[in-house]
């Protein structure tokens, strides 16, 4: 349960209590700090809206969902601090725009990942930062703002998660999977959508038939839930109809999942790719568990 030396000079910086340290960090270090601090940083900011009259400032995009300016106050924050570390990286913002280039390194921020969560006041928002180099994502991190509860990852090494002490109880810091009760349930997160009756129908089904063990529709954040599955207990569905994911949609969490030891694949069971997948994806950690909802799902959807 101990913390890093990165985790606690983030948690420093964020209280106050510490300088940058950036320019004494080499290489990765280096991003995997900016990624961190600037995630810790998002997530305060937006926990620290959450009992603001939000009605009153939001706003509606041409997709008629919905912003505010917090968003995209964290987004010019975000790419200030960027450019103190190397004017030479891209940034893409969910609010700003940018271009993901296809060489080089890339910043993707998406502040407010299920911003119908934060307006709600639900504990289903996420702050998501993905680092990619070359196209490929090589950094990953998904923050919640309620809980305080910070998942992360570097290419190469395990996913992290990290919890700020937010109630007296101290920072807290481990490696992902957590532990589960029982160690062979199958307990599945199914994202909610309108068109969906038929697949929460099969899973429904499945749970009645001691098929699996629960299945719940915690909605928001499909970043939150990704994150919540590299934790271990929950298998996570979505049928991500939305078009071709995008920099700042897929990436933190994929990077969570497969740094915790699982995959996230598609219906015929093939790993997906963090840009321009369409279609339904299933995200866990154990290959056996995935299969099986992997297969219920067939069996009213088509690969």
């Amino acid at each position: 349960m101990a913390l890093s030396e990165l985790e606690r000079s983030c948690l420093a910086r964020l209280r106050g209590g510490e300088r940058s340290q950036l320019a004494e960090l080499q290489g990765d270090e280096r991003l995997l700090d900016y990624a961190l601090s600037t995630s810790l940083e998002a997530a305060a900011t937006v926990r620290a809206v959450r009992q603001l009259p939000l009605s009153q400032i939001v706003e509606f995009k041409d997709d008629h969902s919905p912003v505010t300016r917090f968003e995209r106050e964290i987004e010019i924050r975000a790419q200030e601090r960027l450019e103190s570390l190397d004017e030479s990286i891209a940034f893409v913002g969910e609010e700003s725009g940018g271009q993901l280039p296809e060489k080089g390194l890339a910043v993707a921020l998406d502040p407010v990942d299920g911003t119908w969560g934060l307006l709600n006041r639900t504990a289903t928002c996420a702050v998501s930062l993905t680092i990619y180099r070359d196209g490929q994502a090589i950094v990953g991190v998904v923050a919640n703002p309620a809980t305080g509860e910070v998942g992360y990852v570097h290419s190469g090494t395990r996913s992290r998660l990290l919890q700020p002490g937010l109630l007296g109880e101290g920072d807290q810091a481990c490696d992902l999977p957590l532990d589960r009760t029982p160690v062979d349930s199958v307990l599945v997160n199914v994202h909610p959508q309108r068109h969906i009756a038929g697949l929460v129908g099969a899973l429904v089904e499945a749970w009645r038939g001691d098929g699996l063990n629960m299945v719940r529709m915690a909605g928001g954040s499909p970043a939150l839930s990704l994150l919540d599955a590299s934790k271990g207990s929950f298998v996570y569905v979505n049928t991500w109809g939305r078009g071709p994911s995008v920099a700042y949609d897929l990436g933190a969490g994929l990077e969570l999942v497969r740094g915790a030891g699982g995959d996230i694949v598609d219906l015929r069971g093939e790993p997906i790719e963090a840009i321009g997948h369409e279609g339904p994806f299933i995200a866990g950690l154990e290959a056996e568990a995935r299969d099986r909802v992997r297969r219920i799902a067939g069996q009213v959807m088509n690969p």
